[in-house]
């Protein structure tokens, strides 16, 4: 189904300006999400499909106790947003977005509500904005969740429990990541789900309060753990871990870690066995993201109050945006050359959520050619 779909669509600019080594990574206008509002918003996702993409966020006065929207508009290749007005998803008084992910039929959206007991739910929002009647609410007690897809179906990660769920929204039964994490050891950080388009990779976080490490769990399409009982070591340290991220670079699982004020990239085979030596990224980074394209692997990250930045791995940084927060990549399948970048920017007095696509071509010259 997914190699069928990448058929579909040929971006021969890709192949006309190939990016050489450490060459800076190219930028589109950055576009914002929504008309300009004297609202807060926060908390930007953004997932791919064909050739356009889907960035969600939540929305809300700025006064204590205010109602929270949860909205999301199109975008195309080159950053333009595609509706007149975002689509509203949800209102309730207290949301927690979490992930949107995309698959042939729909993105799914995932977030949790907490006005009466913590729930968490998912969304099915089609290819033209319409959604279903009602979302789906997964019959799961929210603690720290991950969600992925592979391209036809998704996994939610609550804790040490993985449930696959079908493009119906509906969990199937659960796994447990690993028998063997020591019994002194806990999760402290909400888990991370790569794909290689088929199989799942989830990255977290642990800790028995004197040391930290991060490792990572395989698990198949049909949600059977492939490493035994044992975990994957990725890295330790003595400083807390505060920021993770993973994706799939088409070759092994990148992980993206931060913690003893270094941040750091860990190759991971589709084998389970770590491929070559941590690579440096940065210095410790805040809103850390990762994601692969046909240019490279490129992390995005903010150091301190500084910008935000994208550095394909072994190379020079480039900026995307001033005083930026809140990032979120999403490469999409069928167009390998860009990734599109969403964060949150001050203007007027306002966080608001803006929209980028960084690649190898000027996004001004994509064209998608059908087949």
């Amino acid at each position: 189904m997914l190699l069928a779909i990448m058929k579909r669509v040929v971006l021969s600019a890709v192949l006309l300006f190939p990016l050489a080594a450490n060459a800076a990574i190219l930028v589109s206008a950055e576009r914002p999400a929504a008309p300009p509002v004297a609202r807060v918003q926060e908390t930007p996702r953004i997932a791919g499909w064909d050739d356009e993409s889907m960035v969600v966020w939540v929305e809300h006065d700025a006064a204590p106790g205010a109602w929270r929207s949860l909205l999301a508009a199109r975008v195309d290749p080159a950053g333009r947003i595609l509706n007149d007005k975002p689509i509203v998803i949800r209102q309730d008084p207290d949301i927690e977005l979490l992930k949107i992910v995309w698959a042939p039929n729909a993105y799914y959206v995932f977030w949790i509500e907490r006005s009466f007991q913590p729930e968490l739910l998912c969304q099915t929002v089609y290819h033209d904005g319409s959604m279903r009647s009602s979302p789906h609410v997964l019959q799961l007690n929210p603690g720290s969740i991950g969600v992925g897809a592979n391209g036809t179906n998704m996994l939610v990660v609550d804790g040490m429990f993985s449930y696959p769920v079908k493009r119906d929204g509906i969990p199937a039964g659960s796994r447990q990541l690993t028998t063997q994490l020591q019994a002194d050891w806990r999760m402290v950080s909400a888990p991370r789900v790569a794909s290689n388009g088929d199989d799942y990779f989830v990255a977290f976080t642990a800790t028995n309060g004197s040391a930290w490490k991060v490792f990572g769990a395989r698990m198949s399409a049909d949600n059977q753990p492939l490493d035994g009982a044992a975990p994957i070591e990725i890295a330790a340290g003595t400083q807390p871990y505060e920021q993770l991220a993973a994706t799939w670079d088409g070759r092994d699982y990148v992980v993206a870690y931060s913690f003893d004020s270094t941040t750091t990239a860990q190759k991971v085979l589709p084998s389970g066995a770590l491929d070559g030596d941590a690579v440096p990224i940065a210095d410790a980074a805040a809103d850390l993201d990762i994601a692969h394209a046909a240019f490279g692997t490129a992390a995005l990250y903010r150091a301190d109050d500084g910008p935000l930045l994208a550095k394909t791995l072994g190379s020079d940084s480039t900026e995307i945006a001033a005083r930026a927060s809140g990032v979120s990549t999403s490469t999409s399948p069928v167009l390998p050359g860009l990734i599109a970048v969403t964060y949150i920017r001050i203007e007027d007095g306002f966080p608001r959520v803006f929209v980028r696509q960084i690649g190898n071509v000027p996004p001004s010259r994509v064209r998608a050619v059908r087949h």
